[in-house]
């Protein structure tokens, strides 16, 4: 959910204020520069050796994606969300249709 929020600022479709005021209008996000840590549930330590590196300004290009690796992921993320959603309102549609009308 969080990268189609991102897309939206990415492809300038959300304006940032003017409820109240001007606000800013439309803005544009670039994202420059993306890291991806990917650990084993079996081996938390990894985990948090790379979290008190992020912390300490110690980010390595060991985890940064490439654009291409960064947009791949964009992808399969937007894909499974939209089939988990599918899933859910089919389901959601199954069981309301099992419940009799009420008169």
């Amino acid at each position: 959910m969080l990268m189609i929020g991102l897309h939206q600022f990415e492809t300038e479709q959300i304006p940032l204020g003017g409820g109240r005021s001007r606000g800013l209008g439309v803005v544009k996000l670039a994202i420059e520069d993306v890291w991806w840590f990917d650990y084993p549930e079996n081996r938390p330590e990894e985990l948090l050796t790379y979290l008190e590196r992020l912390v300490n300004g110690k980010k390595d290009d060991h985890y940064k994606l490439s654009p291409d690796s960064f947009d791949s992921y964009k992808q399969d993320w937007t894909e499974a969300l939209v089939a988990k959603l599918r899933a859910e309102v089919e389901e959601s549609a199954m069981h309301s249709s099992s419940i009799p009308d009420q008169v």
